[in-house]
């Protein structure tokens, strides 16, 4: 491949890309979300749902999702650009040889060194606290949470919700039925899951937060 193909190619690959990532403004509108009568309790990127959650933790994930996308993009560009340098400057051309010295270069290693900091303050600075908060910072028994289970297998989802006691009931394997007890629900020896109910839909309540665990049966969720 010449040096005139190699950049013909890289030019149709940018092309390509901003057309997949460019989305018409009619499709974006028919996407969005109805938002009517829910109060907006933080900020949100162009292409995010609204964070109507009202722990930071929808805040912190979109700053996360937009810090790499403009991390992501300048590497994008600059990566382009310095391609696109290297096609035009060492082309094949008349009267220059290849020269296969190694070449010692500062701005490069301070480029890799940029890099390295800010990935560093990706994980450390932003990351570890985000996922520390939700892991650790959930809400109290003065929030009255609801608590439900979500139990992942091979094509379906089962949510498990603890009844009207708020307490789970026992389950075990052997009394699994898959048209019947996905759940494998305890229901005749153990009082606290006569009013246990297992439905294939998610359904929360408005202004109440919602602890969920999340288990499988035979897959990894």
């Amino acid at each position: 491949m010449t040096a005139r193909s190699s950049a013909g190619v890289a030019v149709l690959l940018f092309l390509s890309t901003c057309f997949v990532f460019a989305t018409p403004a009619a499709a974006q509108e028919a996407a969005a979300p109805d938002t009517s009568g829910i109060e907006i309790t933080g900020d949100y990127g162009p292409t995010l749902p609204p964070n109507i959650a009202k722990q930071k933790y929808a805040h912190d994930g979109d700053y996360l999702i937009n810090f790499l996308h403009v991390f992501m993009i300048a590497l994008f560009v600059g990566w382009g650009i310095f391609m696109a340098y290297c096609l035009i400057r060492f082309r094949q051309r008349p009267g220059h040889t290849a020269d296969s010295r190694h070449v010692k270069a500062k701005p490069a290693k301070y480029l890799e060194v940029g890099v390295a900091v800010v990935e560093a303050f990706l994980l450390i600075a932003i990351s570890i606290p985000a996922w520390a908060s939700v892991k650790e910072d959930l809400p109290t028994a003065a929030d009255n949470p609801l608590r439900l289970r979500v139990i992942a297998e091979q094509f379906a989802w089962n949510f498990h919700y603890p009844g009207k006691d708020g307490v789970f009931g026992r389950t075990s394997p052997q009394l699994i039925d898959l048209a019947t007890n996905p759940m494998g629900l305890d229901k005749d020896d153990d009082p606290n899951a006569e009013d246990d109910f297992v439905v294939p839909e998610l359904h929360i309540p408005v202004d109440r937060p919602v602890i969920i665990e999340i288990m499988s049966k035979d897959v990894i969720p």
